[in-house]
């Protein structure tokens, strides 16, 4: 899946926490990941990313979205 970009109240912070992460972290937890877009974006931060979401349809975007990052993970009901 490509890189979709989209606008709402999460994503306007989303160039922020990008930049915000240290050149050294190798590891980066999005808890409320949702479908995964910033975890996308901060794949190019860090080598292992990790999502969590109590939502089983987002996760499941998620994973989608993130298919192509081998060091990938997401957490929570299946």
């Amino acid at each position: 899946m490509g890189q979709i970009d989209y606008w709402n109240h999460n994503t306007a912070y989303h160039t922020e926490l990008v930049a915000s992460v240290a050149s050294d972290a190798t590891r980066v937890l999005d808890i409320g990941c949702g479908d995964g877009l910033l975890l996308q974006k901060l794949a190019s931060t860090s080598r292992h990313i990790t999502g969590i979401d109590p939502d089983a349809a987002a996760l499941t975007s998620a994973r989608e979205r993130l298919s192509d990052h081998p060091d990938a993970q997401m957490a929570g009901p299946r």
